[in-house]
């Protein structure tokens, strides 16, 4: 994630010509990018490029994804995503649904122990695009907060695993 931490800095020295308070000048940026694009910012926070501390609604997100589906680097973006059952994040994600191969997407997990039942809690998120039968992209977002996990689970695997079947169920549906 280190690009995705140093853009803010690096549109505030490039592009803004900043001198200081290069993250306020680089999320400046940000927002006007995002509103211009009629993306609603009020349905997000960020405090730093990499998500660490960053908060965004599902609809926020299927609506960003839909812009970036307009731009013209969108063919690089899609090759570069973890295909779902195939490769990257998401190679042990639903291999054998009828979606594998088809779901193209982004993880995102934050979690840590939890010593009240000596197990684990888990952030997930998963956004990208579901290709379609007849080949066009659908942008989705799904998320699962507080997912909590006895001692004797991994907690992250089996929230992947959920998200990859709300993906594989949004696939059969299309």
């Amino acid at each position: 994630n280190l690009h995705a931490a140093l853009l803010p800095y690096m549109w505030a020295v490039y592009l803004a010509h900043a001198k200081s308070d290069y993250l306020t000048a680089g999320f400046a940026l940000e927002a006007k990018m995002l509103s211009n694009a009629g993306i609603d910012v009020n349905q997000a926070a960020q405090q730093d490029g990499e998500g660490a501390t960053a908060f965004f609604t599902p609809d926020f997100m299927v609506h960003y994804l839909a812009w970036v589906r307009k731009q013209s680097w969108f063919p690089s973006l899609l090759r570069g995503l973890p295909i779902m059952g195939v490769d990257g994040t998401l190679v042990n994600i639903q291999r054998s649904s009828p979606a594998r191969g088809k779901v193209f997407a982004k993880t995102g997990t934050n979690g840590g122990s939890n010593y009240l039942n000596q197990g684990q809690i888990i952030e997930k998120g998963l956004a990208g695009f579901i290709t379609t039968r007849g080949g066009h992209h659908v942008a989705f977002a799904f998320y699962l907060s507080a997912m909590n996990g006895p001692h004797d689970e991994d907690t992250g695997n089996v929230a992947g695993q959920v998200l990859g079947g709300m993906a594989s169920a949004t696939y059969l549906n299309l």
